[in-house]
């Protein structure tokens, strides 16, 4: 189980997100500025991450598959969660990562690819 909790403001919340018990199960809260809201699934496992990003009106969210060892990610539209994508070419990743973040009007993804440096990924 990893331990990376991270946090993003998004439509007026605080959320946060992390891997369930031993299952590795992605879940998400938010935090209203009072409380806490009861924990919902995502729908996927991680190995590593997540990692957390807003871009536009969309949550965007980034973890290493706990199956493939992939680069994942899924966004949130204020309703529900996409189904989970992979970024090409990156399975059988090291446990290393990953980050997420906006910047210049794109979304990258960074990680490290199997201890030989860090790699990364751009989307528009």
């Amino acid at each position: 189980m990893g331990s990376d909790t991270p946090l993003a403001a998004y439509q007026g919340a605080l959320y946060a997100s992390w891997e369930a018990g031993s299952s590795s199960e992605l879940e998400y809260a938010t935090f209203n500025g009072t409380s806490w809201s009861s924990p919902a699934a995502i729908g996927a496992t991680s190995l590593a991450g997540p990692a957390l990003a807003v871009k536009g009106t969309l949550l965007y969210e980034s973890w290493i598959n706990d199956s493939t060892g992939a680069v994942d990610w899924a966004y949130f539209n204020g309703t529900s969660w996409t189904a989970a994508k992979a970024i090409p070419d990156t399975s059988g990743l090291d446990e290393i990562g990953p980050a997420i973040s906006g910047y210049d009007g794109a979304l990258y993804d960074a990680w490290v690819a199997n201890s030989l440096g860090i790699d990364y990924s751009v989307r528009a």
